[in-house]
């Protein structure tokens, strides 16, 4: 099974995101803050990223915008209660394909593994 980074400022959805994950199989780690996601992912082969959007200090676009101009090209979901001002940001990283997919919280079990699924499976 393959491991899944979950990068988010808020503890709870870490968690629940987590939680579901972990009962479905998977591997996963989570940081709450978009330096120490990026760190982790130069570090480690992960299958798959969730990324909030707007964080404190490197919010999700700068997340992605980084680890793209490294080279790392680990599929990148979005998971956000909305864009807010980086919407347009979003919106041109998922026409580019640096994000593949955009889920929306709170989300519930069968959102999250199904995107989780079907995303490790286009791999």
């Amino acid at each position: 099974m393959k491991s899944i980074l979950v990068i988010d400022d808020e503890a709870l959805v870490a968690r629940a995101a987590s939680r579901i994950l972990k009962l479905s199989g998977f591997t996963v780690i989570c940081t709450d803050n978009g330096a120490d996601g990026v760190r982790l992912a130069q570090e480690t082969a992960f299958g798959l990223i969730l990324c909030d959007v707007q964080m404190t200090g490197m919010n999700g676009v700068q997340v992605v915008c980084n680890l793209r101009e490294a080279g790392n090209n680990t599929p990148i979901a979005f998971i956000t209660g909305g864009t807010g001002p980086l919407a347009g940001q979003v919106h041109s990283l998922l026409e580019q394909g640096a994000v593949c997919a955009l889920l929306d919280k709170p989300f519930g079990v069968d959102s999250l593994t199904e995107l989780v699924t079907r995303l490790l499976s286009e791999r």
